[in-house]
């Protein structure tokens, strides 16, 4: 509920990857599902905004030195397609809200990596393409991006030979990391 937090199944995990001396990554400030209807009231850019804001602060402090990087946004694109989901942070504050998250989450959080999550894009060519161009319009505005995390659902079939290579070497030219995000392999 608005400016409540339940935070002991994270707190659980965060702790449990202290005592392992595991690397910790924040997942999903954004994502188009489990948003809480509170946000989902909202109609007024200026207002939802401030929600984002108020939400990321909360969370991105209270795991500040305990996670270094995060996944701002999480499946923006369609699943098969090239465009933005209208997701609910798409229908209020139209296709900038990506940008706005990240300069919201480097707010937040000055010195943690910044990433965008996308799955799929290694078996549909037209997704990895639009990926591409929003990553690549991201940088070319100046949003403060760090890298691109990968899904790597991997249960249809394979990738074609060297999709992967030319997607990472696309990203790094850009300036940015890749990392595997999530992967399973049939």
């Amino acid at each position: 509920t608005k400016g409540q937090y339940n935070w002991t199944a994270i707190d659980r995990l965060v702790d449990f990857a202290a005592q392992n001396d595991m690397v910790l990554k924040g997942h999903g400030l954004i994502s188009s599902c489990c948003n809480p209807d509170y946000l989902l009231n909202i109609t007024d850019p200026t207002s939802f905004r401030a929600a984002m804001k108020v939400h990321f602060e909360a969370v991105m402090h209270r795991y500040d030195g305990k996670a270094d990087r995060w996944d701002v946004v999480t499946e923006a694109l369609e699943t098969q397609g090239s465009g933005l989901q209208a997701n609910d942070f798409y229908k209020v504050l139209g296709p900038n809200y990506i940008e706005d998250a990240f300069r919201i989450a480097r707010e937040a959080a000055p010195n943690a990596k910044l990433l965008i999550n996308e799955n799929l894009v290694e078996q549909y060519p037209v997704k990895r393409q639009a990926l591409y161009d929003l990553v690549s319009g991201l940088v070319a505005k100046g949003v403060p991006i760090d890298g691109v995390a990968l899904h790597m659902h991997i249960t249809l079939a394979a990738p074609e030979p060297g999709v992967i290579t030319e997607m990472v070497s696309s990203y790094t030219a850009l300036g940015l990391e890749v990392s595997i995000a999530e992967m399973d392999v049939h």
